[in-house]
């Protein structure tokens, strides 16, 4: 299927789903979240992490809950993937970073429906963030310091990838503890775009936690990780007056599509495999 020949009234990933038949397939690996040994040099991309913000920028998240261009200062980064196409004239490192995506301010309340019934639907989602495949392009942060190192390891096409840092100093404490119930949220279907985190700068400080089972993921040095990101989920942090910023790099890849000189290809995986046990068993990254 061409990608040119799409209909613009929908996302990519809601076309593929019917041209393609794809449907979701029971994960054996029954764990909360998989664990990646990886052989990188850590203490390279830990220093290129700031160079990288200085030379190509530093862009807050919009929280989807927001009907305005609010930029988190919490929370953000820089993109590592973007749509050429992005009806949004904004920098396209800061395409990965969302976009306003509701008709009005929403409450905590709202917020907790959405998260049990669906987030509010969008009006226009084709080349927009909500249109995760169209980001689709690498950035050439992606092949700048030590950053290559990373993404030479992964076999699948990356869509919708950033470079993400928490700066607990950015914010006033007693408001983000009034605001991190905000925090909890789903991802994109996981036959879509599925994610990998590789912490780069951490401490013991920060963690990520899952809603149903109250667990505190905390990460060790050398890994990557993954999971089912439509489970609710969060990041989070213990505050101090020393805490330092973390920044991850989240890569989102289509375990179950290709996308190869403007055509979509479905794999050997499509519809036979979950995305879990794929990353489990050594097929993602090498």
């Amino acid at each position: 299927m061409r990608d040119s020949d799409l209909q613009a009234n929908r996302s990519r990933h809601e076309q593929l789903r019917e041209i393609f038949n794809i449907h979701p397939v029971e994960p054996e690996c029954q764990d909360e979240y998989v664990r990646i040994p990886l052989d990188l040099p850590w203490k390279h991309l830990e220093n290129d992490v700031d160079r990288a913000y200085r030379k190509f920028g530093w862009y807050g998240m919009v929280h989807r809950r927001n009907h305005k261009w609010n930029r988190s200062q919490l929370y953000g980064g820089l993109g590592l993937t973007y749509n050429p196409d992005y009806v949004h004239d904004i920098d396209m490192h800061a395409q990965c970073l969302g976009e306003p995506r509701s008709s009005k301010e929403v409450g905590l309340e709202e917020w907790s429906h959405q998260l049990k019934n669906g987030y509010e639907k969008q009006l226009v989602k084709y080349n927009t963030y909500n249109d995760p495949l169209g980001l689709r392009v690498r950035t050439e942060v992606t092949e700048w310091g030590n950053f290559p190192r990373v993404f030479e390891k992964l076999r699948f096409d990356m869509f919708q990838g950033r470079l993400a840092e928490v700066r607990p100093h950015n914010v006033d404490q007693e408001k983000f503890d009034m605001n991190k119930e905000f925090l909890w949220h789903v991802d994109e279907e996981n036959e879509f775009v599925s994610r990998i985190l590789i912490p780069l700068v951490y401490s013991d400080d920060y963690y990520i936690e899952f809603q149903d089972t109250g667990t505190k993921l905390r990460f060790e040095p050398g890994y990557a990780y993954h999971w089912n990101t439509k489970r609710v989920h969060r990041w989070n942090f213990d505050y101090h007056e020393n805490i330092k910023n973390r920044t991850c790099l989240i890569i989102g890849f289509s375990p179950w599509l290709t996308l190869k000189d403007g055509v979509w290809y479905t794999n050997e995986y499509t519809n036979k495999m979950n995305p879990t046990d794929m990353v489990k068993n050594g097929i993602v990254i090498i």
